[in-house]
């Protein structure tokens, strides 16, 4: 799971910058970039906040959703 990863792409798709998620989310500058670059993760609170600014679930900032391992996971432990 790469967070800051799946921030920095999500912005740079909307060609959004990292000021104008910074005021979105009411952070610095600094803090994004610190995601982005892997130094620092959201806080927890924040994932719902990032989730509907992007319009993307939580599961798909965390990663996963785009990772059938976590389904794969479910299903196995239903079947058991």
């Amino acid at each position: 799971m790469n967070i800051g990863r799946t921030i920095k792409e999500l912005r740079q798709k909307r060609g959004i910058t990292q000021e104008e998620l910074a005021d979105a989310l009411r952070v610095s500058v600094q803090t994004v970039s610190r995601w982005e670059n892997g130094v620092n993760a959201p806080d927890l609170s924040l994932l719902p906040q990032l989730a509907i600014y992007f319009k993307v679930t939580t599961d798909y900032l965390l990663g996963l959703e785009r990772n059938d391992t976590m389904a794969k996971l479910i299903k196995n432990h239903r079947d058991v």
